[in-house]
């Protein structure tokens, strides 16, 4: 490990959270260090703290990004972590969960924030492309899975996404939006992109839609909404949101773009799974198999309709 960084032993501290790459520790009254596991890649570490300082100093509302440093542990294993800014709030999931009453209005409220996140413009090279993004996570797991011949269909679906400079927060769900009185902060933006809306919509599919209905080990577990409710929340988000997007869009039916979204809210899903720890090959193909044969299938009349302009 490089001397660069400042040194931090965690030792002691009080887990707060964790998720697939990383564990979460309360590091102060005002910061929380962000505790990698020891398989990432430096680079994907550091490519996430400027990322996380990109999107904060736009303007993006989230939790400020302080430094990467050098951590040990009880065990004296070296890792890196990046240190946040405390967010003290609830998760909107939560939230939801416990009042059910107030779905409709956060469901609303959340739209018409993607709607302002999504007139925010970075200039090229200030933020990752999300079409390579999601190339580079097909690479990594899902070609293992495919043919070679759906493996070129899969490039040119994405290859042929026009150039978006959109902001595309990745993973844009009540899980990820944080509470603080009437304001919503997001979380996990470390993953952020610029690109095509619809890179962000299809993840809000995959999570509100797909997830839930498959009922996915610890999606619905980790709050207190139930699978009805995130289907819901859907509905609601889309019908704001889609509104206004579809205005001034000419032939473009709201059909054709819940088709398109869908298609590529499945996609998300099986990069996700092929990457999930745990399967057998033969399990990852029983799942992946049926999707990308359908996406494939669709490919040329995807790029037809002109949805993706």
């Amino acid at each position: 490990m490089s001397n660069n960084y400042r040194k931090i032993d965690i030792s002691g501290l009080t887990e707060i959270g964790s998720g697939a790459t990383s564990i979460v520790y309360k590091l102060t009254e005002d910061k929380i260090i962000k505790v990698y596991n020891f398989w990432m890649k430096f680079d994907e570490i550091l490519r996430e703290y400027n990322t996380s300082k990109a999107v904060y100093e736009k303007g993006v509302p989230s939790p400020k990004p302080y430094e990467v440093v050098e951590v040990t542990t009880e065990d004296k294993e070296s890792r890196y972590g990046v240190i946040y800014e405390l967010i003290e709030a609830d998760t909107l999931a939560d939230i939801i969960g416990n009042n059910p009453d107030t779905l409709k209005e956060h469901a609303i409220k959340c739209a018409h924030m993607l709607l302002d996140l999504h007139k925010i413009q970075y200039n090229e090279g200030e933020l990752p492309d999300c079409r390579n993004t999601w190339w580079d996570m097909c690479r990594e797991g899902l070609v293992k899975y495919i043919s070679s011949k759906q493996e070129s269909e899969l490039e040119l679906l994405l290859k042929n996404i026009p150039v978006h400079n959109t902001f595309i927060h990745g993973d844009f769900y009540p899980r990820n939006i944080m509470m603080r009185g009437s304001k919503m902060l997001l979380i996990d933006v470390g993953e952020a992109s610029i690109g095509h809306p619809f890179f962000d919509l299809a993840s809000i599919y995959m999570s509100c839609v797909i997830l839930p209905k498959r009922s996915v080990a610890g999606h619905l577990s980790k709050s207190t909404m139930t699978r009805q409710m995130w289907e819901d929340f859907y509905g609601y988000f889309m019908d704001i949101y889609l509104d206004e997007y579809l205005r001034g869009r000419g032939d473009d039916s709201r059909e054709e773009v819940e088709s398109v979204i869908s298609l590529f809210g499945n996609l998300r899903y099986i990069m996700t799974y092929s990457l999930i720890p745990g399967r057998s090959k033969e399990e990852r193909i029983e799942i992946i198999e049926p999707i990308i044969s359908s996406i494939c299938d669709n490919r040329i009349r995807v790029e037809e309709q002109g949805v993706l302009m």
